[in-house]
Formats: structure tokens, sequence, C-alpha cells
């Protein structure tokens, strides 16, 4: 799902942010991610949130090197790079609260001035849309 700001379309991102948490979610988002870099030729930057409970940090140190680490939760380290040229690509992981703002996609929704592309990862053998 994409939530585009004003001004979207007319340019390219003068940048890509991902959100990279380990979720299966979140690694669709940063292969997407990576992929949409490639093809516009813009920045990209990973970016892994410390002070999330289920991250799996030494996996993601060790396989992204590229990486930003931030001290704080994924959303507020997302959001903090980004300005109003840039794309975030976020995952759709679900979270145990069910309250507004819960999850980490709608977080950063709600707080970039930025578009956002939340992407979800469709699993194998679910049924396709058509």
């Amino acid at each position: 799902m994409l939530i585009a700001r004003p001004g979207w379309g007319p340019s390219k991102p003068r940048r890509i942010v991902v959100g990279i948490d380990g979720s299966a979610d979140g690694r669709a988002a940063e292969i997407a991610a990576r992929s949409l870099a490639g093809r516009l030729g813009c920045e990209l930057v990973p970016v892994v949130g410390l002070d999330d409970d289920d991250i799996d940090l030494d996996l993601l140190r060790a396989e992204r090197e590229d990486a930003l680490l931030d001290p704080r939760d994924l959303a507020h380290a997302v959001v903090s790079v980004t300005s109003k040229d840039t794309l975030v690509l976020i995952g759709r992981r679900q979270t145990h609260d069910h309250r507004w703002g819960g999850s980490i996609a709608e977080r950063v929704v709600y707080s970039a001035r930025c578009s956002v592309l939340v992407v979800r990862h469709r699993a194998r053998d679910a049924p396709e849309l058509r």
C-alpha cells in the first residue's frame, strides 16, 4: 500500500529508506527497496532500530554491513532519517498491541512527512487475488 504525500510522482525520490527488523515483511520491504533504489539510481538507507524486543541483532549486523544502527525503536529510527524527497519502505509486521498506532508501519505512516510504501510478505501458499 502506497501512502503518497503531495508532490509524489513528478520526480524520483532522492533516497529510499527501508526499516529492517528481520521479519518476513521486513525482508520483503528490504528486497523491494534494494530493487527500487537500483532501478531509480538513488541512495538506499537501510535502518535498524535497536530498541525492538524481538529483533535478532547478531543476524542483522552480520548480514547488513550497510545498515544504519539507531538506538531507538524502528519507527523513530526510520522517521529520523527522512525528508520530503524520501520514499520509505516498511514491512507490515503484525504486533501484539492492537491499539491505534500499535504497528511499526502505522507509526511510520503517521509520523513521516514523505511517501511511505507498506510492504506485506505474501506466503507461498496464500491464495492470489485476481
